[in-house]
């Protein structure tokens, strides 16, 4: 069961030579002994599927927002107004114990790997700010071929954050690498009883692989 549930704004550039970015909010439900991370789009969508008027509702609001786009022109919020998966992505931590277990996607493979669970290798920086009304730290670490800066409170001492990202003495509310390529900021926390923390299992999985 989680005991917190966190709401994540993430955005991403798509390619450093484009101004385009990919935008998505993401749900980290946090149990004393795992956690989930996943896509609130995605997991919206895949709810809609199990429906039994699923294709007349994407129909439905795949038009209104064809409207709209056509009196806008604002591809951004076309994107953003009707349902559709974003990432494809599930993060499990500390499943199996001591581990990251991940789902995940590519065009129609679906595949499951394990991870290294807490990676990073934090420097702690004197320097603090406030995000959420919570006083946050920072800190840094190299962390597969980037720079991270992450945003940290220990006023919420749950050693976690988003992505695979964790290990602080504290839940980290902001992270970002830099030039903000990808960036994940805090907008929503609450806490939740009886909340059960489901392994999302979409369809028949590959053989599992191992991340070296």
């Amino acid at each position: 069961y989680a005991h917190i549930k966190c709401h994540y704004f993430h955005s991403s550039l798509k390619d450093t030579l484009d101004v385009d970015t990919y935008e998505d909010l993401f749900i980290l439900q946090i149990g004393n002994n795992i956690s989930k991370w996943y896509s609130y789009h995605t997991f919206q969508m895949d709810s809609l599927r199990k429906t039994p008027d699923s294709e007349q509702v994407w129909k439905e609001s795949f038009n209104k927002a064809l409207e709209n786009f056509n009196k806008h022109r604002d591809r951004s919020r076309f994107l953003s107004s009707f349902p559709r998966n974003r990432s494809t992505e599930f993060i499990y931590k500390n499943y199996p114990e001591g581990e990251i277990t991940v789902t995940d996607a590519i065009r129609t493979d679906l595949f499951i790997y394990q991870d290294t669970l807490n990676a990073q290798n934090w420097q702690i920086i004197d320097s603090t700010k406030t995000i959420l009304d919570y006083e946050c730290q920072k800190a840094e670490s190299y962390f597969r071929g980037r720079l991270w800066t992450v945003w940290f409170t220990p006023d919420i001492p749950v050693i976690n954050g988003p992505w695979k990202l964790g290990g602080l003495p504290g839940l980290i509310m902001e992270a970002y690498d830099v030039g903000k390529q990808y960036y994940f900021t805090i907008v929503g926390l609450e806490t939740v009883s009886e909340e059960r923390i489901f392994f999302s299992e979409r369809r028949k999985w590959a053989l599992p692989i191992r991340f070296p």
